[in-house]
């Protein structure tokens, strides 16, 4: 947990926790306390962006690693550097 602010994803390389600290926000309140479409509409873009761990330690954003999963080639191992695990 202590590394995890410098974690990046392995798919698409960026940082699995946003900058700013506000945005966090986005990733964990539920929908129903948003007022605006505008809100809601941010809060459901950054839920794709939700880090998500691996067996294998790693983590990934929510939506990258379900593109991973689920595009070919199935059973792919971890693109982390220097992983190769399942």
């Amino acid at each position: 947990i202590l590394r995890l602010p410098e974690e990046t994803c392995p798919v698409c390389t960026k940082a699995v926790l946003p900058t700013n600290p506000k945005d966090l926000k986005f990733l964990y309140t539920n929908a129903s306390d948003f007022k605006t479409e505008k809100e809601k509409k941010a809060r459901k873009v950054a839920r794709l962006k939700r880090p998500i761990r691996t067996f294998c330690g790693h983590w990934y954003h929510y939506n990258c690693l379900d593109i991973f999963m689920t595009e070919p080639p199935f059973g792919a191992e971890c693109k982390a550097e220097g992983c190769g695990r399942r």
